[in-house]
């Protein structure tokens, strides 16, 4: 009975450390981004999905984003190919441009393996830290080599943690003596705090703190304070800055988003529609439409975007500085902007500038397109909203931004295309030629052409069990024969124990010795 129980016991374990083994075998997909909270990915910045820890040898990674619609590559293909020996494929392009509770991204290897597909844990897509601060003091004026205490606030309007909070003060003869210690900002949390300031130069003079985080754009806020004697600064006796306007009246931040290819055109009409009273050419055919993500897909990475806002005096101000550092000109370049309600709650309530700009109103949300007849290198624009109220800074972190061209200008007569550019003609994959005089087909893809990411795409998943390489298991053969030994042992061991003891019958009359028991 002991030797069954221990027997059943020990198989039961061997069972579990089975089942475990196997499980750890099994692809996993994770999703990182460097300074977000756990199980969260801001919304706007690149982030990392890596597969790994699949059996068998795969050659083809898929990323899939029906699990995040928002999701998108920039300047990768969703297929890619795994080095021989490699136990993981990474995508580090991967954003979101839409806030988004328990999103997932799937990753299948394939090739060369059964397929084998994994759904990341769920995450959460959320607002990056927003900083905002504000600085006062009692103190009106001073004698040139004392110090004044400040009073600061910084408030994370964002959903993401602030981290690595630096406070810094600069101005004429200002330097900080102690105090303005933040190091961290939870989201929607405000922290304060006391600063000491040297003040060394005589004069009107403006203070100004400026707050930063690792992973959030800085913002800052100025006050006004005489200083009495002490020299001035250079060319100027009475010092930078001016009196008035009071502490902590002005709200300023700025950041620069990165920018993602404008794949959404394609399921847009309203932004079709938009685009086609500004070109003016009718109604855009989908070869245009194809060819106007392509692109976007080209100049993108081509593009820098700067905003900027300001609010003081009862007045708000949006900016948008954008630079285009490609080195070909780009015919009709268009600028699709989207500005929250938290800014304005209709473009009725909206002052738009926009130099050289034919614009149009998408919807009255506000959304708006700017339409420039020619972009060329190294040219910035400049983009304006203004409103008459007050709003938060945080707006600068809910805006939406993509960039679309009708074409490359410069093309020698007969040139139809830039070398190697590629581009999707029904299930055919193209590329330009050399020459750049026509398209030639490199592939004809199985399972069609993928448009957004110019590659063929990938077979359909197996829908198949993944099967278990015994060959990997090696150890587990050891394992069974020691399973055998030990039975062997336990039958072994059972042959030699005492048998159960007995009585037998009195002995029968006449019996000198009666045997009292047999072994």
């Amino acid at each position: 009975m002991n030797l069954n129980k221990s027997l059943f016991l020990f198989s039961v374990f061997l069972t579990c450390l089975l089942t475990l083994n196997i499980a750890s075998a099994a692809v996993e997909t994770t999703v990182t981004q460097s300074g977000a909270d756990n199980d969260e990915v801001m919304k706007g910045r690149t982030f990392i999905v890596e597969a790994s820890g699949w059996t068998g040898d795969c050659s083809t990674g898929i990323i899939n984003f029906d699990g995040c619609s928002s999701c998108s590559l920039s300047g990768e293909n969703a297929q890619k190919t795994i080095g021989g020996g490699a136990t993981s494929v990474s995508w580090t392009t991967v954003s979101a441009s839409q806030s988004a509770t328990a999103q997932s991204i799937k990753v299948t290897v394939s090739s060369g393996c059964t397929a084998q597909s994994a759904d990341s844990s769920n995450f959460n897509i959320v607002l990056p830290p927003s900083l905002s601060i504000t600085a006062s003091t009692d103190t009106s004026s001073l004698n040139a080599g004392s110090t004044f205490s400040s009073n600061i606030n910084v408030v994370n309007n964002g959903e993401t943690t602030a981290r690595n909070v630096d406070i810094d003060v600069s101005g004429t003869g200002m330097s900080l003596q102690s105090g303005c210690s933040v190091s961290e900002i939870d989201e929607g949390a405000n922290v304060g705090d006391t600063c000491v300031v040297k003040a060394s130069t005589g004069g009107s003079q403006t203070v100004t703190f400026t707050v930063s985080a690792s992973n959030a754009d800085s913002a800052s806020d100025s006050f006004s304070i005489t200083v009495i004697g002490g020299a001035g600064p250079p060319g100027n006796g009475n010092g930078g800055g001016t009196m008035g306007g009071g502490p902590g009246e002005a709200k300023n931040a700025s950041r620069r988003p990165e920018l993602v290819p404008g794949v959404g055109l394609r399921n847009n009409t309203k932004l079709q529609t938009a685009i086609e009273k500004v070109l003016a050419k009718g109604k855009l055919s989908e070869n245009a439409i194809s060819n106007l993500i392509r692109l976007s897909n080209s100049i993108t990475s081509n593009v820098e975007v700067t905003r900027n806002f300001k609010a003081e005096g009862g007045k708000s101000e949006l900016s948008m500085r954008m630079k285009y550092k490609g080195d070909r000109k780009v015919e009709n370049f268009v600028v699709h902007d989207k500005i929250p309600k938290t800014f304005a709650s209709s473009s009725d309530n909206v002052t738009v500038t926009a130099a050289g700009a034919k614009i149009e109103i998408v919807e009255k949300d506000p959304e708006y397109i700017f339409l420039y007849s020619g972009m060329n290198p190294n040219q910035e624009i400049i983009i304006t909203y203004s409103v008459d109220q007050e709003v938060g800074a945080s707006v600068i972190n809910e805006t939406e931004t993509s960039v679309y061209g009708e074409n490359y200008e410069g093309l020698p007569p007969g040139e139809v295309c830039i070398a190697g550019e590629k581009r999707c003609e029904g299930n055919d994959l193209q590329e330009c030629s050399e020459d750049r005089t026509g398209w030639r087909t490199i592939e004809t893809c199985e399972y069609g052409c993928d448009p957004t990411e110019l590659t063929c795409k990938g077979a359909p998943p197996e829908v198949t069990p993944v099967t278990i390489d015994i060959g990997k298991y090696w150890m587990w053969i050891v394992v069974v024969i020691v399973v055998i030994v030990v039975v062997i042992l336990g039958v072994v061991f059972a042959k030699k124990r005492k048998k159960k003891k007995f009585k037998l019958p009195k002995p029968m009359p006449g019996m000198k010795t009666p045997p009292s028991e047999f072994p």
